[in-house]
């Protein structure tokens, strides 16, 4: 299907135990649950060994897609995610050079958006891993709304929060997803997806009750 006139593009963060997180949320755990030298010892093994690793996190980790369920308390959850809806054509679009944290994206409206993922590019990537990470740029209520007129199919930030993390309400979780649009946070690396044609990808594990996963997210460019 691919070939060498698709580019592929890495959109998400490694997970780490030094990740940046929510501070009200406890880091993850990446430990061995049999390590390569302890499989020597249990006699299930010839001439190989094998490492099992256990893993534990609170879903809103790296880069992640939030499912309806995350807010609507009847909404669809991770499992339920159709595929058709994670791997659609996209758009990104630069707000790098705004002077404040408010993002109105009206500049979106001159778009074509139905079905797309509609990405924002921030370049608030570069803070990963440092304090300035947590006090980043959001989407403002009024863009949500434009976005759900538009049927816009999901959107994605290269921030912790889509939501400025002060407003307790959080408008832009609550009216995305209560429209069925999905919400991916922490992307990375989306200035090489500006003014390009691609196709984005964000598919996480069919896990029942999960209101939001960890994705492998990434943009397949064409040309």
């Amino acid at each position: 299907m691919f070939t060498n006139k698709f580019k592929f593009v890495d959109l998400s963060h490694v997970i780490d135990e030094n990740i940046s997180i929510f501070p009200s949320i406890p880091l993850p755990k990446i430990t061995s649950f049999l390590s390569h030298s302890k499989s020597k010892l249990t006699g299930r093994y010839k001439n190989c060994t094998c490492e099992l690793t256990k893993i534990e996190f609170v879903t809103s980790v790296g880069t992640y897609i939030d499912s309806p369920f995350h807010f609507v308390p009847d909404g669809k959850d991770i499992s339920e995610l159709d595929l058709k809806d994670l791997v659609v054509n996209g758009l990104c679009l630069d707000y790098s050079k705004i002077k404040d944290k408010y993002i109105n994206i009206d500049s979106a409206n001159k778009f074509k958006l139905q079905n797309k993922a509609l990405l924002i590019y921030t370049g608030w990537g570069k803070y990963w891993g440092k304090s300035e990470y947590m006090n980043h740029p959001y989407l403002s209520k009024d863009s949500a709304k434009l976005l759900v007129d538009k049927k816009v199919k999901l959107v994605g930030i290269d921030t912790l929060n889509i939501d400025n993390p002060d407003d307790p309400e959080r408008p832009v979780h609550n009216i995305l997803l209560g429209n069925n649009i999905f919400i991916i946070e922490n992307l990375t690396n989306l200035n090489l997806l500006i003014k390009k044609e691609f196709t984005f990808f964000a598919v996480p594990p069919k896990i029942k009750k999960s209101a939001t996963f960890p994705v492998r997210a990434f943009a397949v460019v064409k040309g």
